[in-house]
């Protein structure tokens, strides 16, 4: 019965990972062409005004690759789980 809980617990777990998505930042204005932009060390390929991780984010600092794309294409209005504090710190912070 142990094995059966931890072995739906590991899928649950595996499922909720799978359905986060890669990490995604929408931008206030939209790009004017498709582009990738290094945030941090993770790369974004941006498109209209979504930017879309294309590499694995687990190793970078948030709020740092937040800082990074305001500083490139301006204003972030959605990134990834950050709530409205912390997303107009990452703006404030990008702000030249």
């Amino acid at each position: 019965m142990i094995k059966y809980v931890a072995f739906l617990a590991a899928i649950a777990v595996a499922g909720s990972a799978a359905a986060d998505g890669p990490l995604t930042a929408v931008l206030q204005s939209p790009v004017g062409s498709p582009t990738e932009a290094t945030a941090s060390s993770s790369v974004f390929a941006c498109k209209g005004n979504t930017c879309v991780a294309q590499s694995d984010t687990s190793d970078d600092d948030g709020m740092t690759m937040c800082k990074d794309l305001a500083h490139q294409f301006g204003p972030i209005a959605h990134f990834g789980s950050f709530d409205g504090g912390a997303l107009a710190r990452c703006n404030a912070a990008a702000r030249h």
